[in-house]
């Protein structure tokens, strides 16, 4: 047996040793107590005391107030009568900034320049990332959020006469706000006899956890003069431009590695979440290099009911494991198992009026690295056609229930109703789509803003949720093929062909 020399050993025991305290988890650091984590509200009045008390508060221009958690990055410029802020993680290719810092002040200097919420909406539709932008202009304020609204926005209002407007990352922030706590249309869908989806339930249209709430939706603004709020589409403005599939390609793996490098910066360390599915797939084969540059700093994750047993994340975990092995990076499997007891408290208060994953939120809790970053590939199905039938032309709002629920709930009366009062909120009119299709619009627009964005608070709790997806021009490249080569995933096919990974 060798004996080791000139310390090798012990420097291999110095360095797991420093490993293993720098991947203390976030129950290890947050001990349970990080209520409403990455959470913000501003209000163009009084903020109560009913934020933690460790979160910053800033006064704004306008008489708005912001307070904001200690671990969600904001960025705040402000010149007279012409004010941006930023909230999360925003990256803008065009002018290569990778840090909310660096694009505010592009976004900033745009919007100061031309003293136009036009340009400021032109930087945020070229925007990536996973954030709530703010402009003030005078006296008006506009709220924007990214492609997808993966950062939620929920808003509400209190008074009769001179009204206080909120605007919040949680809906129990403006119900704490507004001492309204009621969740009638909330119970009203989740308890509904004809409603059942074996994915999971989802809240619809305008319906928000709290009755006092409502979201900014994908694509959308929100615009605040006075106590008057209008929810106003801005995309799309134009008719799709059609590229050919090495073109679509090029700007794909060109966005992808772009929104890859910028998040990879963000965290120390990184978690990569694979499946048996294409879209994981895509992204470590278009960013392989980028992960094998810091793959120290990075582990590819996937997660299995173990006790369960369930075939579906049987697949995930054994092909996820196999490119992990091919790809020479480390890789990590989440036990789902139930909400710990200590965890349960904590989702109870953030989330007192739904539950949409606990029992994933709680595992991340427990058994990810505090303050890494969670790599979601969620988006892409908008490019390969997630409602496959092309049989509607027109919209309406039986049609949309329909797509919502697959149950017969989608022909309550009541429902439908609602997705009337949804296609008014969002101008989700055939005039205003500009030839794009409305199954792919429906879908980016509502299920993305209702469902992920409520799974990504809830992961917000454990880490910071990256999603390299999350870019117009990548899903609009996505969406320029003809539907045969989006539904035959072509661009997939494409990328693979150039990496030779399958």
């Amino acid at each position: 047996m060798t004996s080791p020399s000139d310390n090798t050993l012990q420097q291999a025991w110095d360095r797991y040793h420093a490993r293993h305290k720098r991947s203390a988890t976030v129950a290890d650091k947050y001990r349970y107590e990080n209520i409403f984590a990455k959470g913000y509200i501003v209000a163009n009045g009084v903020i109560g005391d009913y934020v933690p008390a460790n979160w910053t508060r800033l006064e704004l221009q306008r008489g708005y107030n912001l307070a904001v958690a200690p671990d969600l990055g904001y960025s705040y410029l402000s010149e007279p009568n012409c004010a941006t802020l930023i909230l999360g993680h925003a990256f803008h290719k065009n002018s290569g900034t990778m840090t909310t810092v660096d694009t505010a002040r592009v976004l900033h200097e745009r919007f100061l320049e031309a003293r136009s919420f036009d340009s400021f909406e032109k930087i945020i539709l070229e925007m990536s990332g996973r954030f709530v932008a703010i402009a003030i202009l005078g006296r008006e304020l506009r709220v924007y959020t990214d492609p997808m609204a993966s950062r939620t926005c929920f808003w509400g209002q209190t008074g009769r006469w001179k009204r206080t407007t909120y605007l919040a990352s949680h809906s129990a922030l403006i119900a704490h706000a507004t001492g309204s706590t009621e969740v009638t249309e909330n119970r009203w869908i989740m308890r509904h006899p004809d409603y059942s989806n074996p994915g999971g339930k989802t809240l619809p249209a305008l319906i928000a956890p709290h009755d006092c709430t409502t979201e900014v939706i994908a694509n959308c603004y929100l615009s605040i003069q006075g106590s008057k709020v209008t929810h106003v589409r801005y995309f799309p403005k134009h008719e799709l431009e059609s590229l050919s599939l090495d073109e679509a390609t090029d700007v794909f793996m060109d966005e992808m590695r772009f929104n890859m490098e910028a998040w990879l910066g963000v965290a120390d360390h990184s978690y990569l979440a694979l499946t048996a599915g294409q879209d994981s797939r895509a992204i470590l084969s278009a960013s392989l290099d980028l992960l094998n540059h810091k793959s120290e700093d990075v582990t590819l994750m996937t997660y299995h009911f173990f006790k369960k047993g369930a075939a579906t994340t049987a697949t995930d975990l054994l092909k996820a494991n196999q490119m992990a092995l091919d790809a020479g990076l480390r890789f990590k499997v989440i036990d789902i198992d139930g909400v710990a007891k200590e965890v349960g408290p904590l989702y109870n208060a953030t989330f007192p009026a739904w539950a949409r994953f606990p029992t994933l939120t709680s595992s991340f809790y427990e058994q990810l690295q505090a303050d890494s970053a969670l790599f979601i590939g969620v988006g892409g199905e908008i490019g390969t056609v997630f409602f496959t039938g092309r049989e509607q032309s027109t919209i309406t709002p039986e049609w949309l229930a329909k797509k919502y629920a697959y149950s017969k709930v989608s022909e309550d009366p009541e429902l439908i109703k609602k997705f009337q009062d949804y296609i008014e909120y969002t101008q989700f009119t055939d005039d205003r789509l500009h030839g794009y299709d409305l199954h792919d619009l429906f879908y980016w627009e509502h299920r993305l803003t209702k469902w992920a964005g409520a799974s990504y608070a809830e992961y917000d709790l454990a880490a910071i949720v990256a999603l390299p997806f999350n870019s117009r021009r990548l899903i609009l490249a996505m969406l320029s093929l003809p539907y045969e080569q989006r539904v035959g995933r072509a661009i997939y096919a494409e990328i693979v062909k150039r990496s030779g990974i399958k």
